[in-house]
């Protein structure tokens, strides 16, 4: 449960910063054991008149609620769209 919730709060922090709006919904997130290695696996579905399905999948280092972060930026950063600067939020001086 806990790695489903923080594969869904990237989804809403990925909706944040692209405007706001719900872009993707989360299928599933699973710990696995693939080639003598854990792995963190997401598949996250595109909300768009042709839906598609999006994986994601990276290395356990330590945190596998991190990793649930991670796998979903995976599956998704090939669509989203370049984000502005995080500069741009800084007052000048």
């Amino acid at each position: 449960m806990v790695l489903r919730c923080a594969a869904e709060a990237t989804l809403d922090a990925i909706a944040g910063l692209t405007g706001g709006t719900d872009r993707f919904a989360l299928v599933g997130a699973k710990r696995m054991l693939a080639f003598d290695s854990a792995v963190m696996l997401v598949c996250v579905r595109t909300l768009e008149d042709a839906p598609r399905k999006l994986i994601g999948c990276v290395p356990i280092q330590d945190d596998p609620v991190t990793a649930a972060a991670r796998a979903v930026l995976h599956a998704t950063n090939r669509i989203v769209e370049t984000l502005p600067s995080s500069t741009d939020d800084e007052p000048d001086g």
